[in-house]
């Protein structure tokens, strides 16, 4: 893990602390980045909708010479 220094707002990580009962900055920093992450993740596969087609005569094929 690599040391990096920032300048938070105070206001944000005092609250996110509140709400996250235990945890230390970088506890909060680190999942607030996991989150982030995971959400906009989520955001491109759900963009994905529509864009992927699957045959479903495909899938059959491929079950049965098992």
């Amino acid at each position: 893990m690599a040391k990096t220094t920032i300048d938070l707002d105070d206001k944000l990580i005092k609250e996110a602390m509140r709400l996250c009962k235990g945890m230390t900055k970088k506890e909060v920093v680190n999942t607030a980045l996991q989150k982030l992450i995971m959400g906009i993740s989520q955001q491109k596969f759900l963009q994905l909708r529509g864009k992927i087609t699957f045959w479903d005569d495909h899938l059959d094929e491929s079950s049965n010479s098992l």
